[in-house]
């Protein structure tokens, strides 16, 4: 439902941006609110009813978990209307200003340490190498130290870009390559019986500690460079351990994610570096990660097969396609033929995603519908 909602807000921002009315909304809000629903209520979520249902499976007691889950999506939940009305200014309760988007992003961070905390009580119970997930969970952890700064930095109203950016992309870089991309690694891992190389995941680990420095676009050019080494130390190990996993996830989450890296070994190139940022190509990029790729997984390990996986993929890469209206890449196809299709294209495609999961969900209430006699 938190993947629904949330897809429901792509869906307005689209036509929103498309028509120019937004109802009284704003972009940032609005999208503020499509984005940490689809983290904290949809991936991270996810992510952690996988790794739960890994412990339950070998008879650890998840009860700690199942709180921790049920907190993360209800928090999660919770932060829609908040963000879509106020962002993240404080909120107008009668006389009394309250920053309700702050509160519960906070509330949630809480709610990832206790995970973590019961993680790795667990943890010790077992034998299996566990090292991707140990890795990812650490992540988890890691990445609030982004979402602190950022706080601190907003209450000290101290507006460096460089600064205030990477903080931001700190906490996205991490939680998005560190605790999902690597911990879904670890979970196909984990399942499969695949171990992982260590110097695979050392290697991991170390190119993904500064890799979010490529990202920041205002930063010097030395600095930028440390982040691209660090990308290209971690692409080719996450690519290295995506090998490792092949024959294991479907053909669709594999090419996904393999393209995404890829990308990422390119984006390390100057040239090719300085042309990604003037067309700025980074939202359809974080969609065709978390859409075809990482969602994708997230349902393959969730036990959907088939036709419906098949749907969701072909569907999310429409979507992608649906984003470079929104690019610096559309100036150079605009033309009087074309905009019009574009544009209806681009709120369109973004119909498909949710359509194939609502259709999963009706499928598995009516598959548990009790029999009428």
């Amino acid at each position: 439902m938190a993947f629904l909602l949330a897809a429901g807000a792509g869906i307005f921002m689209r036509f929103a941006l498309v028509s120019g009315d937004w109802y009284g909304l704003h972009f940032a809000n609005v999208r503020h609110a499509h984005s940490h629903l689809m983290l904290f209520s949809w991936a991270t979520s996810a992510w952690m009813i996988l790794l739960a249902r890994r412990f339950a499976a070998h008879g650890q007691d998840i009860k700690g978990m199942q709180i921790c889950i049920r907190l993360s999506i209800l928090i999660g939940s919770l932060t829609f209307i908040p963000f879509l009305f106020w962002g993240y200014t404080p909120a107008r309760i009668g006389d009394v200003s309250v920053p309700v988007s702050i509160i519960l992003s906070i509330a949630i961070i809480f709610v990832w340490y206790a995970f973590a905390a019961f993680y790795f009580r667990n943890r010790r119970l077992l034998v299996e190498r566990l090292h991707l997930i140990d890795i990812a969970v650490i992540g988890m952890i890691v990445c609030t130290g982004g979402a602190w700064l950022r706080g601190v930095f907003v209450a000290l109203k101290f507006a460096d870009p460089v600064f205030a950016d990477g903080a931001v992309h700190a906490f996205l870089t991490i939680l998005t390559d560190g605790w999902l991309l690597l911990g879904l690694f670890g979970l196909v891992a984990l399942r499969s019986g695949v171990a992982i190389p260590r110097r695979t995941v050392i290697a991991a680990t170390i190119g993904l500690v500064l890799s979010f420095l490529v990202n920041l676009e205002a930063a010097p050019d030395a600095i930028r460079w440390i982040g691209a080494v660090s990308m290209f130390v971690f692409a080719v190990a996450a690519l290295s351990a995506l090998r490792a996993l092949s024959g294991h996830i479907s053909r669709f989450a594999y090419v996904a994610l393999g393209a995404a890296l890829l990308l990422r070994l390119l984006y390390v190139v100057p040239p090719i570096m300085y042309t990604i940022d003037g067309l700025q190509l980074r939202v359809t990029y974080l969609h065709w990660l978390y859409l075809p790729g990482i969602s994708t997984l997230l349902l393959e390990l969730s036990s959907v097969r088939g036709r419906r996986l098949r749907w969701f993929f072909a569907s999310s890469v429409l979507l992608v396609i649906g984003t470079v209206p929104m690019s610096g890449l559309w100036p150079y196809l605009d033309s009087g033929a074309l905009r019009p299709v574009g544009l209806t294209f681009m709120i369109a495609s973004s119909f498909g995603p949710p359509l194939v999961l609502l259709s999963l969900l009706f499928s598995r209430v009516y598959k548990h519908r009790p029999i009428q006699q």
